[in-house]
């Protein structure tokens, strides 16, 4: 028997930790702002990078105030990332071109974030949680 009190105090850790968690995502600004740069220019890229980290924390800042806008984002954000992770997971499986150094950090840095972001998409869905969520 799954005892009710153990369950919600895991959910309410697993609330707490999901902003800690979402910071792993200033990685991937880092990347963007490196592939930004060599199509666009520095300028650009940097001016790039402060938006998106500035969109970053006000969202993180409303996921940890619960806020339900924060989490409806948070979970399209992740949904797409989810996509493009198993996308360049594949590519990286079943092509044979010579990867860099570079993609290895890519690689581990998504295989870290996806650990992450399945079962974020998963809690952050349930009704119970919603709830939570103002």
């Amino acid at each position: 028997m799954v005892n009710k009190e153990t369950v919600a105090a895991k959910d309410n850790l697993f609330i707490r930790f999901i902003p800690y968690g979402v910071t792993l995502l200033y990685i991937e600004i880092a990347i963007i702002m490196f592939v930004t740069a060599l199509v666009a220019g520095k300028l650009f890229a940097v001016i790039f990078g402060f938006i998106l980290t500035g969109f970053l924390t006000w969202n993180i800042l409303g996921i940890h105030q619960k806020k339900e806008v924060n989490r409806l984002v948070q979970l399209y954000i992740m949904d797409i990332h989810v996509a493009l992770s198993v996308v360049y997971f594949l590519n990286f499986l079943f092509t044979s071109i010579k990867l860099v150094e570079m993609d290895f950090y890519i690689i581990i840095s998504r295989g870290l974030l996806l650990a992450f972001e399945i079962p974020a998409i998963y809690f952050l869905t349930r009704d119970d949680v919603k709830g939570k969520f103002k």
